[in-house]
Order: C-alpha cells, then sequence, then structure tokens
C-alpha cells in the first residue's frame, strides 16, 4: 500500500509540474536568470556549544545548518541529511554558494549512530559529506533512507545502507525509526527525477517520538502522521525557499504553513518542544 501511495503522488507531482514546465517553470527560470540582486558574500553566527559525546536523559538538538541537525537522546548520536560543502551542486564550481559556515566543523563532531536522509537532492544528500564522516570514524553509522537510494549511499562508503518504503520502519538500538510520508520530489539530474522515494521520519525513543520533515509542501499527512505518532517531544521542519509561492507551495513549506501557529486541521501534533523554521534550502545558510 505504502509503495502504491508514492507511485500515486508520483504521477501527480508529475503532472503539477509538466503544467508548470510549459509556462510556469519557463516563467521562474526566467524570473530568476535575471534576478540582479546580489548574493551575500559572508554571514556570520555566534559559536555553538560545546558537544557532549553522548546524552542519556532528555533531548539535545543542535543546528548546524540547512537541514542538518545533530539530535543526541538515549544514548544516541543522530545526524539528519548531512551538508557540510561550500556548494551542493552536481560541480563543485557553480550553484548556490555557503555564506555561513556551519554551526559546528564535522570534525568535531561525536561518533555518529544513525544517519537519516530524507531525499537524494544536492542540498539533503551531499556525497563528499558523507564521504567525511565515514573516513573520520572506526564504527559505520546506520544509514537510513527511501527506497533507491542505497546504491548511491554504498558507494559513499556505507555498503550496509538501508532503504525503507513508507510505513516502513528499522530498529536502531533503543530507537524505532519510521519513514512516512511527505510531498515532495527526488531526482540528481535529468534522466532519475523522481526514480527515488523521498520521505520524512518518525524516530520514536524512550524519551519521546522525533519528528524529522526532510523536505516537504503542506499536505494532509501532517495531521495523519501526528495522529498516528504524537504528540512530538521534538519536531524538525523545513522552511525555505518558498517563494515565488504560486510556484514552491507543492514542494516546500513557508513560514505560515510550517509555524507552530498553522491553521486549519492539518496541523501536526505540537511537541513539547521544537525545532520550528529550520532552513531547508542553502540560500537561508
Amino acid at each position: 500500500m505504502a509503495r502504491e501511495r508514492a507511485l500515486r503522488r508520483q504521477t501527480l507531482l508529475q503532472h503539477q509540474w509538466c503544467r508548470q514546465g510549459r509556462g510556469g517553470y519557463q516563467q521562474f527560470l526566467w524570473q530568476n536568470l535575471w534576478n540582479k540582486e546580489k548574493w551575500p558574500k559572508t554571514g556570520r553566527e555566534p559559536p555553538a556549544d560545546p558537544i557532549v559525546e553522548r546524552v542519556t536523559e532528555g533531548i539535545r538538538a543542535t543546528y548546524i545548518n540547512h537541514a542538518t541537525v545533530l539530535v543526541q537522546v538515549a544514548g544516541l548520536n543522530i545526524l539528519t541529511d548531512p551538508v557540510w560543502s561550500k556548494r551542493v551542486s552536481p560541480v563543485t564550481f557553480a550553484g548556490p554558494k555557503r555564506v555561513r559556515d556551519p554551526g559546528i566543523p564535522i570534525e568535531a563532531l561525536p561518533e555518529i549512530d544513525l544517519i537519516l536522509v530524507s531525499h537524494n537532492h544536492y542540498d539533503h544528500l551531499d556525497t563528499a559529506s558523507l564521504k567525511k564522516l565515514r573516513q573520520q570514524q572506526e564504527k559505520e553509522p546506520v544509514i537510513v533512507s527511501g527506497l533507491g537510494n542505497a546504491k548511491l549511499l554504498k558507494k559513499q562508503g556505507y555498503p550496509n545502507a538501508l532503504e525503507l518504503d513508507w510505513g516502513e520502519h528499522t530498529q536502531v538500538g533503543p530507537a524505532t525509526v519510521h519513514f512516512v510520508e511527505c510531498q515532495h520530489r527526488s531526482g540528481r539530474g535529468a534522466s532519475d527525477q523522481m526514480k527515488t522515494l523521498w520521505g520524512s521520519f518518525v524516530v520514536e525513543t524512550p524519551e519521546g517520538a522525533i519528528y524529522f520533515a526532510g523536505d516537504t509542501g503542506y499536505s494532509p499527512h501532517f495531521k495523519a502522521q501526528g495522529e498516528q505518532y504524537g504528540p512530538f517531544a521534538l519536531s524538525l521542519l523545513p522552511i525555505g525557499a518558498y517563494e515565488p509561492r504560486w510556484f514552491m507551495k507543492d514542494i516546500h513549506l513557508n513560514p505560515e504553513r510550517g509555524g507552530a501557529g498553522a491553521p486549519g486541521p492539518q496541523q501536526p501534533a505540537k511537541p513539547r518542544h521544537s525545532l520550528w523554521g529550520v532552513s531547508a534550502h542553502l540560500g537561508g545558510d
């Protein structure tokens, strides 16, 4: 059933983007190609608090950048969509360039037990960062992503990479990791659009459930997952690259939809503690 839902959603989004492709998509590209606004050169952030090796009580979340968060809970170190590269694109000399350094250097990370990869877009599946992470620790982390991504992850040094369908789960120590539905896309080039599965994660821990959305538009899946897995002790929601709204609304949240005060019955169950507004695109880094 989960696979059938994924294929139906894929077909729907393909139709949406095909309609935009002949009009709206060309309009979007034209507007951005001729955009005269200057890209900022750099930005500074205050230094992060020292990172502890393990957390055995409560939940500690350290926002690093983009959709990359270090979550420490129940003795596990969990890393979401790791990105440390200067650019996230098919080439290293072009594409949006980072204007802020990551919140902590990749070398300062504690030993990582679990990596969650929501989908294969370059700003969420950064192969250079994944290779570096694997090289700097002896023990291979458990890495989990959607169907079709294991082949690429194995090439980065993760021979035991797991891929899940929507509704499937796996056990990692004291945590149960669920891969769940969201509204987005996948693809790293012209020939592989929508060929691998995108999704969000629910991680059930002794300290409560943690929700990591990855990248998503606003849809009824929020309500369904809040009812099934909530309330959430921690929610990580992506708010970024949401304008122009007519073009981005199907795949990206804006502050009105992603914030704690989002209207309507589709709002996810309100968490006890929450990181609302995690920037989900490098333009916010």
